[in-house]
């Protein structure tokens, strides 16, 4: 008796399961499918960093840098400011998102 599969095939083209001649797979679900995806992302992350850490140079002589500025003193900046909110109106302090700062005693 010759074969129900179609010629070049291996198998008779009924699944094992439910013995009907379509495979009926399903999709996997939302959360197989965000799993899976998470875990590629995660494995793929991991290679690249575990990639750049064993082939990328990590020896940094900054003495063979041409252009630098010459080893001095340094420059020192003193940067003054107030964060007072004295004087804020009520929308001012609404618009700008500030609160009361902490530590400060209510006024009435």
């Amino acid at each position: 008796m010759p074969s129900p599969a179609a010629p070049g095939r291996y198998d008779s083209g009924l699944h094992a399961r439910d013995g009907r001649g379509s495979r009926n797979r399903h999709r996997p679900s939302r959360r197989r499918r965000f799993l899976r995806t998470a875990a590629v992302l995660l494995l793929a992350g991991a290679g690249t960093y575990v990639w750049a850490d064993t082939r990328l140079n990590q020896q940094v002589d900054l003495g063979t840098l041409s252009g630098r500025v010459p080893r001095g003193e340094g420059t020192n900046y003193l940067v003054v400011g107030s964060d007072s909110r004295e004087g804020l109106s009520q929308q001012d302090r609404k618009e700008l998102n500030t609160a009361r700062p902490r530590g400060a005693v209510p006024t009435r």
